[in-house]
């Protein structure tokens, strides 16, 4: 569900999926529980990943403080809320992506844009998820959140890619680091691209991207036949 904010036309929502029909929409307390979380999704994104306070996401929200332990029980389950629903957003895109007749290649280039619209559109989920349980470090959060859901997507991705395609073997646990590293840092790069707003941005990286990582796992040659041998270290060819 996606809510404005008061003086703006338009506010990005915080789950990637289709609205519900207008007669199935939450009404009650699960209209106050997605105003709670859309005000924090939004005061996440003006300050850079920096928790805002209860009363500043309550008065965004236009509710009572109240309302957050009601729905909620405290404010560091609503924020663990938010990132699941990110979590789970994820994870429906995955399902289907995989139910699609897509071959390996173009879901590959598919779900590589909606990773990196993803860490464009959310740069604060994992950062705001480490703050949430001490002791793991940004990069193991970014494990934590995405990689039950995404390593086991790879590994069936992979899997017909080396029969429909002629990849390469892979570890799938590899992609993930490659493709999550790659997209976690846009987000922290973008003023490195003044000239690009955010549409632009996402197509130019998600082309850069796919293709380094169609270099890496195409095996150069028809599906079937062996990959090349790999370079010996210290040589050109």
């Amino acid at each position: 569900m996606s809510l404005r904010s008061e003086g703006s036309e338009h506010v990005q929502p915080v789950s990637t999926s289709p609205e519900a029909p207008a007669d199935h929409r939450p009404r009650g307390a699960p209209v106050t529980r997605e105003r709670l979380l859309q005000a924090t999704h939004e005061l996440l994104l003006e300050r850079a990943g920096a928790a805002p306070s209860l009363s500043q996401v309550c008065e965004r929200a236009k509710v009572q403080t109240g309302m957050v332990r009601y729905c909620f029980g405290n404010k560091a389950n609503m924020l663990e809320a938010l990132v699941e629903r990110i979590r789970l957003g994820v994870e429906a895109d995955l399902e289907r992506l995989a139910a699609s007749d897509l071959d390996p290649e173009q879901q590959l280039r598919r779900h590589v844009e909606a990773v990196v619209r993803n860490f464009v559109r959310f740069p604060y989920g994992t950062r705001l998820s480490e703050q949430l349980r001490s002791g793991l470090d940004h990069r193991e959060e970014i494990t934590h959140v995405f990689g039950d859901v995404l390593i086991p997507f790879y590994e069936r991705l992979l899997a017909a890619g080396r029969i429909s395609c002629g990849w390469r073997d892979m570890d799938p646990r590899l992609l993930f680091t490659s493709i999550a590293g790659m997209a976690d840092y846009v987000s922290g790069a973008r003023r490195l691209f003044p000239e690009l707003d955010e549409q632009r941005l996402v197509e130019r990286f998600t082309g850069h991207t796919v293709e380094l990582l169609l270099d890496g796992i195409g095996g150069g040659g028809p599906p079937g036949q062996a990959p090349p041998a790999p370079r010996r270290a210290g040589t050109l060819a």
